[in-house]
Parts: structure tokens; sequence; C-alpha cells
């Protein structure tokens, strides 16, 4: 008799388990679609080829913006003889000013490597996504092609 009370605590338990896993799967699902949601919307500016040379950008200043984390992130772009001189964050209101500062760091990176094509800074993804779309879009009205 005691065998069989060990088995049905036993299948109770993992019937619990099972019903836990079940529901943490249905919700992670429910974000992953968040997620792929912010993608879809930055998918535009993640492929492009962004390195410039003097014969691609149009020296001057100019202005980006792209989804971050908590809202949207306005850029200021300055090119000088064909190159990235500067880039500054003009606004980021929505953001959590944590995860912003940490992501701040790949303003100087883009000036030196003259790309977007680098690494976001791990913790500060969406707010490190955010900034280089928004350069990227910014540097998309610098082309001298346009």
């Amino acid at each position: 008799m005691k065998v069989n009370s060990v088995k049905w605590i036993n299948l109770i338990i993992i019937s619990a388990f099972l019903f836990i896993y079940e529901e943490t799967a249905n919700n992670y699902g429910d974000i992953s679609k968040s997620f792929d949601a912010y993608n879809d919307k930055n998918y535009a500016y993640e492929n492009e080829d962004t390195s410039g040379s003097m014969d691609t950008w149009q020296d001057g200043t100019y202005e980006g913006e792209a989804e971050g984390f908590g809202g949207i992130i306005r850029v200021s772009v300055d090119i000088l003889n064909g190159r990235i001189s500067e880039v500054s964050i003009m606004s980021s209101d929505g953001e959590t000013p944590e995860y912003m500062n940490n992501a701040r760091r790949l303003l100087q990176e883009i000036c030196e490597k003259q790309t977007t094509h680098i690494d976001v800074v791990s913790g500060a993804t969406f707010s490190s996504n955010g900034i280089l779309n928004a350069v990227k879009n910014a540097l998309d009205n610098a082309l001298k092609d346009k």
C-alpha cells in the first residue's frame, strides 16, 4: 500500500512540473513574439552596409532616429572629409538611464571603426540597437548618391 501512495505522489509532482513547464513555455512564446516584432521593425537597418569612405558620405550634420527599448532614440552624426567625426545622442527620454549609459560607449567605437557593424553592449541590447539603427538612419541621409 505504501508503494502505491509513493507512486501517486510522484505522479502528482511530475504532473505539477509539466503544468508549470507548459505555462512557462506559453508565456515565453508571447514574450518572443514581442521581440520578433521589435526585430522585424528594425530589420531594414540591421543588414545594410554602413561602412563608408570619402566617396560615400557628404560632409555635414545629419540626424537619425530609431526605436530603442523605451521609445525613440535620436542621434546627430557629423561627417567631415567623408568620415564620421562625431556621433551624439540628442534624445533618449524613454530609455532606462543605466542601460543607455552603458550603450553610449558605442558612439566612440562608431567613429573609430567608421561603421555601425559593431557588437551591441551586453546588458543594453535594445538601447544599443536603437543607437546603431539611428546612426544608420542618419548615415542614409548623408549618402552622396541620394
